[in-house]
């Protein structure tokens, strides 16, 4: 199955973005010190394992629908699942790396906090070239299919949502 196995589900990161608002209402140093090696790794394990270059989207399976029926099609094996582009998670991820560069930046990680904010940029420009649907004029729920990908015309409320939330989304879409 999929549900909640990584690298399945990678939408796992939104920890991070709690974690980062956690230390901008607390200030606390300890606090940031202990988060910055778990995202930074967590972060960069995704990317390893799940981050496809070619379309500068991360693969995984969208978020918070309860059954894998409600949101893909029943020949979908986990492989075709994992493969998949959901905007939900390409959203989470964009908060999440924003969010490593802002405690880099907190850090003094000047270098780190460029090279997070340059993959925050190529996550945002995949999910906008990669996944919104002018003729609707809203995001799709996911591209799939693991040789020739496809968009599909269904709308994901939630990713939605978090683009336009987290500034994925430009003015005129959102």
């Amino acid at each position: 199955g999929t549900g909640g196995a990584w690298p399945c589900s990678t939408d796992r990161t939104i920890w991070a973005v709690a974690a980062w608002e956690v230390y901008k209402v607390t200030g606390d140093r300890k606090w940031l010190d202990y988060i910055y090696p778990i995202i930074s790794n967590t972060i960069m394990d995704d990317l390893v394992v799940a981050y496809d270059k070619s379309n500068r989207l991360m693969r995984g399976e969208t978020s918070y629908m309860d059954w894998r029926e409600q949101e893909y099609p029943q020949w979908m094996e986990p492989a075709d699942i994992y493969s998949s582009d959901a905007t939900v998670n390409n959203a989470v991820h964009y908060m999440a790396v924003k969010a490593l560069a802002d405690i880099c930046g907190e850090k003094g990680l000047d270098d780190e906090k460029a090279w997070w904010n340059s993959h925050a940029e190529e996550l945002k420009s995949g999910i906008n070239e990669r996944l919104w649907l002018s003729d609707k004029g809203y995001y799709a729920i996911y591209l799939y299919g693991r040789r020739y990908p496809i968009l599909s015309k269904q709308c994901d409320a939630m990713g939605n949502a978090l683009c336009v939330l987290s500034g994925v989304a430009d003015e005129a879409r959102a």
